[in-house]
């Protein structure tokens, strides 16, 4: 068996990757994109003529629903007025013979051709024509019409009952009688058989009830009356749900599946359009079905053509797209080629003329891009040399400031223990001396000065251990942060005399010492500026630790500054004030920001993680600061 040219798997492959390939998928995409669009705009279509169907629809049931309430009502109400002046009688025997009388006379002509009755306030009937009302009581349960219709306040329609004799089935009716006065004198009752009664003839010659189906149906959900004899008397198909929205006074539209017997066809499952609507206060409903196919003929026959369109725009889409990517992808074939056949070394890249298109410009884009290729390598080569240099400054920068900080943590400690060792205990040994020479001589006027110069050298050797516990921070190395700052904001608030906040929140992890050296100065540095720079009455100092970070917030309601002009003069005259707090913040990694306006105290504000970065990282520099003494 002979076969043809296999095409090779390397050029199979290439072609997947190739633009005819992508371009394919996307005449696929396209196609299938033109082809979604007029389905959901047919289905639009439908929808929105469904939506104009069922509106129409429960426009139209909604109107016969209060025309056929009406009927009922205005009968009702011409039987009340023409028995109601016999209600008055006081004689029993001449009431009934009027009352029968007038209900003889009018009854045939109203909707209520089956009979009417008359009931007192209990329920108990005594007048009915053409009935006896001893039997209809034996047979129709009228105490319970009467009490349903007390309780509903208003005219009540109970669900069929049939009347003896003969299978008449029949609605009944019943409202309040009461005199001029108000008083309720008895109840009026009237059955109605909805297929003699001609309820629905108004509309049964109309285009949605000739090719469909108009249905009354009572609170049971059974069809008293329809447009199709055959329906009579059966429940409705959704009984239980136009038994609820007679119920509940709940109009229901929609499509539904639905099993009825029609003219010309037999029996089959069809899909139909549904309108229901109870009437507006009697226990009935009217509800109109139309099958979907007469109903939504228009929108099913726009539909078919805007399929035969997109079938049609779908082969033209084809056919130019081809052609299309044909004339693109010819050009960038050869562009390609000669890209290949260059030599990599030449300073300049010789590519074919292709004109003046995109391609022509893609071209002479490559030969630029080839001629500025190099320069752009030295260029980048350079950046990165900065970077390196920059890196680096930063990196002996970080390095300088920590060894200077710690140097003054050491200078610190170094002072404070030779003021520990040498003033600090020749001032106790003095004071001792003078406390003792006052004992010695406790009267006249050099016992006196001896007892002033002891209280004099106690201040003094106060003001010096409060020096010592400055500069050695011993609570800080053996109880941690949080009791340090604890201690020292108690003792502010003892020697000056203002009122001191700590808020800490979170759980204070193990911090190295230089770190929490580090915060504590600054937190003792916002804090002295606000006591004694800014003469604050009251300082709130908030701490939180949080997973990766710490947050503080060191705010008074001091005299505050200018920050813009502090910075500007930092450092003169020896003072450096927040400065200090600030490069300290820099060797932690973090960001320091300090908003203040004259006369409304100052806010500092510090987030730095609890693990600084090394020293070698390429961090940048913190943000947001304010450098000012």
């Amino acid at each position: 068996m002979l076969r043809g040219p296999t095409q090779p798997a390397h050029q199979r492959w290439r072609w997947r990757h190739s633009l005819y390939a992508r371009a394919l998928l996307f005449v696929i995409v396209g196609s299938g994109s033109i082809l979604g669009a007029v389905l959901v705009q047919s289905s639009t279509l439908v929808e929105a003529q469904v939506d104009r169907v069922l509106t129409e629809r429960t426009d139209l049931v909604r109107a016969l629903g209060a025309y056929v309430e009406f009927r009922i009502r205005r009968n009702l109400g011409r039987m009340a007025d023409a028995i109601g002046p016999a209600m008055s009688q006081p004689e029993p025997d001449k009431r009934n013979a009027q009352i029968e009388e007038a209900i003889d006379l009018h009854f045939r002509t109203t909707v209520f051709a089956e009979g009417m009755f008359v009931t007192d306030v209990e329920g108990t009937p005594f007048v009915a024509v053409p009935h006896d009302p001893r039997k209809l009581a034996q047979h129709l349960d009228i105490g319970g019409y009467v009490r349903a219709t007390a309780q509903r306040g208003r005219a009540w329609v109970g669900p069929m009952v049939a009347l003896e004799p003969g299978p008449r089935r029949v609605l009944v009716v019943m409202t309040a009688l009461r005199a001029p006065d108000g008083r309720l004198d008895g109840y009026l009752g009237g059955f109605i058989e909805p297929a003699t009664a001609d309820l629905l003839d108004p509309l049964r010659g109309t285009d949605a009830v000739a090719s469909g189906a108009l249905d009354l149906v009572d609170a049971a959900g059974v069809v008293v009356d329809s447009t199709h004899p055959s329906e009579l008397f059966k429940t409705a198909d959704h009984g239980s749900v136009l038994t609820r929205a007679v119920r509940e006074r709940r109009e229901i539209r929609g499509r539904c599946h639905s099993c009825h017997e029609r003219e010309g066809s037999p029996t089959r499952r069809e899909t139909d359009v549904l309108a229901f609507a109870p009437l507006p206060t009697l226990d009935l409903g009217i509800s109109v079905r139309q099958p979907e196919a007469t109903a939504l003929a228009p929108a099913f026959a726009i539909r078919e053509r805007l399929l035969w369109l997109s079938a049609s725009l779908v082969c033209m889409f084809l056919v130019f797209t081809g052609l299309s990517v044909h004339s693109v992808v010819k050009p960038l074939l050869r562009l390609s080629r000669a890209v290949k056949q260059a030599a990599p070394d030449t300073g300049r890249l010789a590519l074919p003329n292709l004109g003046h298109d995109e391609a022509g410009q893609l071209a002479e884009v490559l030969e630029d891009w080839h001629t500025r290729l190099a320069r752009s390598r030295e260029l980048a080569e350079a950046a990165r040399l900065d970077r390196e240099r920059e890196r680096v400054r930063r990196h002996e920068q970080r390095a300088y400031l920590g060894r200077v900080l710690n140097a003054q943590e050491d200078e610190r400690r170094r002072i404070a223990r030779d003021l520990h060792d040498t003033i600090a205990q020749d001032v106790a040994a003095y004071r001792l001396d003078l406390e003792r020479l006052a004992t010695q001589l406790p009267g006249g006027e050099t016992g006196a000065r001896l007892r002033n110069l002891e209280e004099k050298a106690r201040d003094l050797l106060v003001k010096i251990r409060r020096i010592l516990l400055d500069l050695r921070l011993d609570a800080l190395e053996e109880l941690g942060l949080q009791p340090a700052l604890s201690a020292h904001l108690e003792r502010i608030e003892k020697e000056h005399a203002v009122r001191v906040i700590l808020d800490v929140e979170g759980t204070e992890p193990a911090l190295p010492y230089e770190f929490a050296v580090s915060i504590y100065r600054i937190v003792y540095e916002a804090v002295q500026n606000a006591v004694m720079h800014g003469h604050a009455e009251h300082v709130f100092v908030a701490v939180t630790f949080g997973e990766t970070h710490i947050d503080l917030e060191i705010e008074d309601d001091g005299d505050g500054f200018d920050v813009d002009a502090a910075r500007k003069r930092a450092g003169r005259n020896g003072r450096f004030g927040l400065l200090g707090a600030l490069e300290r913040t820099r060797l932690l990694g973090g960001t320091l920001r300090v908003t203040s306006t004259p006369g409304e105290g100052t806010t500092v504000t510090l987030h730095a993680p609890l693990r600084p970065p090394p020293l070698d990282d390429d961090e940048p520099e913190p943000n947001g600061a304010k450098e000012f003494s």
